[in-house]
């Protein structure tokens, strides 16, 4: 499968970084997660020691860095998914039924 997982920014040494992570492959898991997901979502620092190790591997050029950035992409996709969701859930537990669509669909 592969990923792709670069940083972006004008100065290396800033405070804020953008971290850029893309799959390679199409494959059916990932169709039917690109389905299920609305067409963006926001959460912010969903796991910052996921984060920092990403960072740290990103810059070292070493056997198996590819594997190690993979697992570590796939970890951060499933906390990010894991923060959304359970923010997802409580909102769905304080909404009337009749208005759980509503309180479904919002993304950010």
């Amino acid at each position: 499968m592969g990923s792709l997982v670069r940083t972006w920014g004008n100065d290396p040494a800033g405070s804020d970084c953008m971290l850029v992570g893309a799959y390679r492959s199409d494959g059916e898991v990932g169709r039917i997660l690109r389905e299920a997901l609305p067409p963006y979502l926001v959460v912010h620092d969903p796991a910052p020691h996921i984060t920092e190790l990403l960072n740290l591997e990103i810059v070292r050029d070493e056997v198996g860095q590819g594997g190690v950035l993979d697992r570590l992409l796939d970890l951060l996709l499933i906390a990010t998914l894991r923060k959304w969701l359970g923010r997802r859930a409580r909102a769905i537990r304080g909404c009337p039924p009749a208005e759980i669509r509503r309180c479904t669909v919002q993304s950010s």
